[in-house]
């Protein structure tokens, strides 16, 4: 590990989200029982600090610097000092602009969010389609419209009823899989949906597999499964993947191994 990376590296890393799978998790490791490690990631959060610190100095330099101008020019025509008080508001708002820029950057690479806060921000339902699937005969086309409806007015329960009849008739039909899947996770049945999503990653269904890939990252990031969702997210990134943005994203926030 510390031959890949030095330490500067690895820190630098970490502070801004960039440090991922096995070189996080040694990372995360260390930093309870490494002393030094600490220490030196303590500085650098110091340095961090110091930089802001040093702007607000700079600041308050340039504008004493205005302030003495304006004193020996007081002498001079009103339109000129008018000018320079200008030429003071645009200077100050632009270095008060740059260092609550440079606080809000700090703060959002730095901040580490919870499964529960990543998984609000990305989670949303799967939108139903018009279409249907061949495997949906004649037979089953009212329970299958049945439960898309319910589905669709967010009666997750009677959905998973619906859905559960139509797999048990027919195990190939895959929409009913994602759909009794995402009814699960509706209802906080999260290992009932993993088994829905896992069915059809194994079946290597074209058409739902992006979509049962994520869903069942979100389901391991729900339930405190960190590293298979940090392995499942990072196996969608890989991939041109319909969700792969979404994921890089989360990537960058999944700081630290919960």
């Amino acid at each position: 590990m510390e031959n890949k990376l030095n330490i500067d590296e690895l820190i630098e890393k970490y502070q801004i989200g960039e440090l991922f799978g096995d070189d996080l998790i040694w990372f995360e490791n260390e930093l309870k029982t490494n002393k030094d490690l600490v220490n030196e990631f303590n500085l650098h959060q110091m340095i961090d600090k110091a930089i802001i610190q040093e702007d607000i100095f700079i600041f308050r330099e340039r504008l004493e610097n205005i302030h003495k101008i304006m004193i020996l020019e007081k002498s001079r025509p009103i339109k000129n000092i008018i000018h320079n008080f200008k030429l003071l508001y645009f200077a100050g708002a632009a270095i008060i602009l740059l260092i609550i820029g440079c606080f809000f950057y700090f703060y959002n690479n730095n901040k580490i969010y919870t499964n529960e806060e990543l998984f609000s921000m990305y989670y949303e339902p799967y939108l139903t389609i018009a279409g249907v699937r061949s495997e949906i005969n004649d037979h089953s086309y009212k329970i299958y419209s049945d439960a898309i409806h319910k589905y669709s007015q967010k009666d997750y329960q009677n959905a998973i009823k619906l859905f559960s009849r139509l797999v048990e008739k027919n195990n190939n039909n895959t929409a009913s899989h994602l759909y009794l899947g995402i009814s699960y996770m509706e209802t906080q049945k999260f290992n009932k949906a993993i088994e829905s999503f896992q069915y059809i990653i194994e079946q290597n269904d074209l058409l739902y597999i992006q979509q049962a890939e994520w869903y069942l990252a979100l389901c391991y990031l729900s339930l405190n499964m960190n590293e298979k969702a940090l392995l499942q997210f990072e196996e969608i990134s890989k991939r041109n993947n319909c969700y792969k943005n979404k994921v890089d994203e989360i990537l960058k926030k999944y700081k630290t191994v919960r």
